[in-house]
């Protein structure tokens, strides 16, 4: 997340930065999934299930991709203040 140093971040107003806050988590996800640049994964599916949300990617090989969407997780229940599951989806 933007600290001290994002001092274009901070200068923005208000709103502006709230709003970016919630594209924020969004854009790591998308970028972890295709963090090998080789477009392994094939589909994602997201549910709200009870007070989180779960994640699914399926594709193959996308054991890279699935660690670095997990390490994400951290940052989206930061902003949307829900825990984030990624899984492989079997289907």
């Amino acid at each position: 997340m933007p600290g001290p140093r994002h001092v274009e971040f901070l200068a923005l107003p208000a709103d502006d930065r709230r709003g970016l806050q919630f594209l924020m988590p969004l854009l790591r996800l998308a970028d972890a999934c295709d963090l090998s640049k080789d477009q392994r994964v094939d589909d994602i599916a997201c549910q709200i299930a009870g007070d989180g949300v779960n994640l699914q990617i399926r594709g193959a090989k996308v054991d890279l991709e699935l660690w670095a969407a997990q390490r994400v997780s951290d940052v989206f229940e930061t902003v949307y203040g829900k825990p984030l599951t990624v899984s492989l989806s079997r289907k």
